[in-house]
């Protein structure tokens, strides 16, 4: 004689069948999707490791000019000139400071581009690659001068603007330290030389022409010189064309 059920455990068995049900289910579909499930996963992380790393280049950047950054508007000046039969060469730094469908324009120093001269030849270094400058301007009375390449330089950028530094200010640079490429150097403004701008940053040959950039990776100066003075040499020191000068004369050749 077969039990009778009572309504309380046929429920129970009838939820039981239910899940089982269910659970299959969504296991077959599971297993139908996995794949794609799987490649959605993969886009996801990918997503989210890419924007971890820009997290971290925008930190980075807003706190102070990555070297990449500073890097990226620089570029090495080479100038040769023919002086009585013998040949005389020289190297310098300069700054992207305009990009166009046509020119790379670099600011520099008037004497790193030979002061302007017929028989100087100026070039830039581009990707190891050695390209004659036009020279465009010198300034009539300050160590500036802007010379342009044809088309644009491979991994070079405009820097991102101008600015005013006061004392304290932290700022930052890559020159070519004594011809070594790319050489970092960062300290702070140290005040004013009657119409220049102290830096105390290390400044040697090579540094000439060299943009000095505050923690937004504005440009506040140009180097122009190694702080001398009677009994020898500062090379902690540097000496700087502030950046009201640079825009001025940027300015007059319409490259603002």
């Amino acid at each position: 004689m077969l039990r009778k059920i009572s309504s309380k455990k046929l429920n129970t068995v009838i939820i039981v069948i239910a899940l089982l049900v269910a659970v299959t289910i969504g296991s077959l579909y599971i297993i139908d999707r996995f794949g794609a499930i799987i490649e959605k996963a993969k886009e996801n992380e990918g997503f989210i490791e890419s924007l971890k790393t820009k997290i971290i280049e925008y930190k980075a950047e807003k706190i102070i000019p990555s070297y990449e950054y500073l890097k990226s508007i620089t570029v090495f000046l080479t100038g040769e000139e023919v002086i009585a039969e013998r040949m005389r060469r020289w190297a310098g730094t300069g700054t992207v400071v305009k990009v166009d469908e046509n020119y790379t324009y670099i600011l520099t120093n008037k004497h790193v581009v030979g002061g302007g001269r017929e028989g100087a030849t100026i070039y830039v270094d581009n990707d190891h690659k050695k390209i004659e400058t036009e020279i465009i301007a010198v300034h009539p009375m300050l160590d500036l001068a802007v010379v342009r390449v044809e088309g644009k330089l491979k991994d070079k950028q405009v820097v991102k603007g101008f600015s005013t530094a006061y004392p304290q200010d932290k700022l930052y640079l890559v020159g070519h330290h004594l011809g070594r490429p790319f050489i970092y150097g960062e300290g702070v403004f140290a005040g004013y030389d009657g119409m220049y701008d102290l830096i105390q940053v290390p400044v040697l040959f090579g540094n000439s022409g060299t943009g000095v950039c505050n923690k937004d990776g504005k440009l506040i100066g140009v180097v122009f010189a190694i702080n001398k003075v009677g009994f020898g040499v500062d090379g902690s020191h540097g000496l700087v064309i502030d950046a009201v000068h640079i825009k001025l004369f940027l300015n007059r050749l319409g490259l603002l």
